[in-house]
């Protein structure tokens, strides 16, 4: 029974270490696109 719960615990702790991997590489996607668009938007400025 105690196996199960430490192997329970481990889980939930190697699912949120990769739940926030993913979002933080999701927010560093975000924000490279975003400052594409910026560079974009201020090179059609000058033009």
């Amino acid at each position: 029974m105690s196996a199960l719960v430490v192997i329970a615990i481990c889980g939930v702790l190697a699912w949120s270490v990769l739940r926030e991997g993913a979002r933080r590489r999701r927010w560093r996607e975000a924000e490279r696109l975003s400052r594409c668009l910026f560079a974009a938007a201020g090179m059609r400025r000058y033009r």
